[in-house]
């Protein structure tokens, strides 16, 4: 008999990436330092022309625990986010961009034993310490933590940062998007609609703590990309509607964040 089968239940760490060789490595790095083991890392390179395959094979000669898919051409991030998940195995999925990092070793701990613990929940996250690009703090952005807050203020603004969560594998067959579970037909906001639609199945809730460093680099937020979130927020709030109350506080703050965005 084989005793050192691990009876803890497997999560599938799904990461997408774009010529981030410079900084995948320390993502990685965050991963294999969570003192929760029983993981699977699933890397989709989605045709990067930087040294990003070498660097990560490097990573998978140490550890049998990742995997790397390499897209033929570039395909776009949500659909290699579905992609990753299609090809995962485990109960749970946490995401992690490759420019991001887990800065709490017992991340991953603290929200599988929430969740194991808390079956009427779907989704967990937490706050979040936001860097720059050579990973000096900026600030920290916290969420609310309940579920009942978490509703009352989700449709003004989004409540989980996307590389802090983590979800059960089983609420995806619930839950209606066009391409399960992120909507490949969302230039933006994607993650935004993916815990919406999580949302109106099951609980969510935020840990109260900071567990993860979320990287924002130079020229990232341009006026176009602003313009184009303003509005994907207000779709997302006239498509749930029905679901999460305060529409109306919701839609107007979003037409202002239209108006502002095209200054």
């Amino acid at each position: 008999m084989d005793t050192n089968i691990n009876t803890e239940p497997k999560v599938s760490i799904i990461m997408p990436t774009y010529n981030r060789a410079n900084y995948i490595v320390q993502a990685i790095e965050s991963i294999q330092k969570q003192t929760y083991s029983h993981w699977e890392l699933i890397i989709i390179d989605d045709a990067s022309t930087d040294d990003t395959a070498s660097v990560v094979n490097d990573c998978i000669l140490k550890d049998p625990r990742i995997r790397y898919i390499r897209q033929p051409k570039n395909v776009g991030i949500s659909y290699n986010r579905n992609y990753g998940i299609r090809n995962s195995t485990g109960k749970y999925i946490a995401m992690l961009d490759s420019d991001d990092v887990w800065s709490d070793p017992a991340k991953l701990s603290m929200q599988l034993h929430f969740l194991e613990t808390h079956q009427e929940y779907a989704l967990v996250g937490t706050s979040i310490t936001v860097i720059d690009s050579n990973g000096a703090p900026v600030n920290t952005i916290s969420f609310y933590i309940t579920d009942a807050k978490i509703r009352r203020h989700i449709l003004r603004r989004n409540q989980f940062a996307q590389s802090s969560v983590v979800f059960t594998r089983s609420i995806l067959d619930k839950i209606q998007t066009p391409h399960r579970p992120y909507d490949e037909s969302l230039v933006v906001a994607e993650d935004y609609d993916l815990w919406l639609a999580i949302g109106a199945k099951a609980n969510f809730a935020n840990l109260p703590t900071t567990t993860t460093m979320y990287r924002i680099h130079e020229g990232s937020i341009m006026r176009q990309k602003k313009v184009l979130a303003a509005r994907a927020h207000l779709q997302l709030i006239k498509k749930y509607r029905h679901v999460y109350p305060a529409f109306f506080r919701a839609y107007i703050k979003a037409r202002i964040r239209i108006a502002l965005a095209h200054l």
